[in-house]
């Protein structure tokens, strides 16, 4: 792949190109541009054009697909979520191992294609695209120049399972203990379960009945969960003011570590599992953050609160109209979220009236 151009001591811009000659032998070849002018940025644009240029006249480049997708995930290794670059490390494993000999000189546009639709038979749509979006951006990165015209598949609606009030009063009452107070958290506070995993005794305010989300668990590539000083998105670092029985649960509620919660979210999502399959229901463990959206426009919240209480992402100028209106209006609106959710959970996450 061509170097990004460098200044020499003359002043002049250059790039290399890498290639093979007639014996095997890696090579590199120079391209260096004088600014003209003074404009630096257009010699390095020009070295680097050349280069890339010679690269794509002599397609010698060792390099193997599966290469180029391990150095695009490395070059990302410090800027991507854990949870994503195990994501990453995961397609690889299960999905690239064909291309490890296939040199990507040698890729063409059917070539990708008729691997997309060998996915698409085995796999959904999400797969199939998520697989397809790491490869076509590994070459892309490798080879700028060069451009794949494939077909990926439709998207499909997913069949959501929101639960309803006498569900989520249902997994309350058959539920104790850590899992139960997980359930709380999502469906009356909107904590997704890595973030209620990474409560910490001094995120939770007796005085003012607020959670404080700064962190979440993720689960790293190396197989360990750690605690990591931010959420899934910016917009996920927030506090949520909820009920009285609530946050007293949850300061009576701690684990060795600091943590207000003993285990990983794994652990805890194949518990729920258990017992949703238990009591015939269907609803995921993030439905009841759904359930908790739901609520809230069935009371009539506005939705800049709800994005604001539910941590959910929303366009610059949702955020630049409603921003500053949240101190003002936040406090009675969460007083009527709150008031719903202590008469519907409230004896219910004290543990009383529970039948086992």
């Amino acid at each position: 792949m061509a170097t990004k151009a460098e200044r020499l001591p003359s002043g002049s811009y250059r790039s290399r190109a890498e290639y093979k000659d007639i014996h095997g032998t890696r090579r590199f070849k120079s391209f260096t541009v004088a600014p003209i002018a003074g404009d630096w940025r257009a010699a390095a644009k020009k070295a680097e054009m050349l280069a890339r240029q010679f690269e794509l006249q002599h397609p010698a480049d060792t390099l193997s697909v599966l290469q180029a997708v391990q150095r695009y995930v490395a070059n990302r290794s410090s800027v991507c979520s854990p949870s994503t670059l195990r994501a990453y490390q995961s397609i690889i494993k299960t999905h690239l191992a064909p291309f490890e000999f296939v040199q990507c000189c040698d890729i063409s546009s059917s070539d990708i294609q008729s691997f997309i639709n060998r996915l698409s038979a085995a796999h959904s749509p999400k797969t199939t695209r998520n697989v397809s979006a790491l490869l076509l951006g590994a070459l892309a990165e490798s080879f700028p120049d060069r451009r794949f015209a494939v077909s990926l598949p439709r998207k499909r609606a997913v069949e959501r399972h929101i639960p309803q009030t006498e569900d989520v009063q249902l997994l309350l009452r058959e539920s104790s203990g850590e899992l139960r107070l997980l359930i709380a958290l999502a469906a009356m506070a909107t904590l997704r379960l890595g973030e209620a995993c990474g409560l910490r005794v001094e995120d939770v305010d007796p005085q003012t009945s607020t959670i404080h989300v700064r962190g979440s668990l993720v689960h790293t590539p190396d197989g360990v969960w750690l605690w990591k000083d931010h959420p899934k998105t910016a917009s996920s670092v927030r506090s949520i003011p909820v009920s009285p029985e609530l946050v007293s649960e949850l300061v009576a509620s701690q684990a060795t570590s600091g943590l207000i919660f003993s285990k990983n979210p794994h652990a805890y999502g194949l518990q729920f599992i258990r017992l949703r399959s238990r009591l015939g229901l269907k609803c995921r463990f993030h439905d009841l953050r759904h359930y908790s959206a739901s609520v809230m426009e069935l009371l009539g919240i506005p939705s800049a609160y709800q994005q604001s209480r539910g941590g959910w992402s929303s366009d610059a100028v949702l955020k630049s109209t409603y921003q500053h209106a949240f101190s003002k209006e936040a406090e009675r609106f969460a007083a009527q979220t709150n008031r719903f959710m202590s008469s519907s959970f409230g004896d219910l996450v004290r543990g009383t009236n529970v039948a086992h």
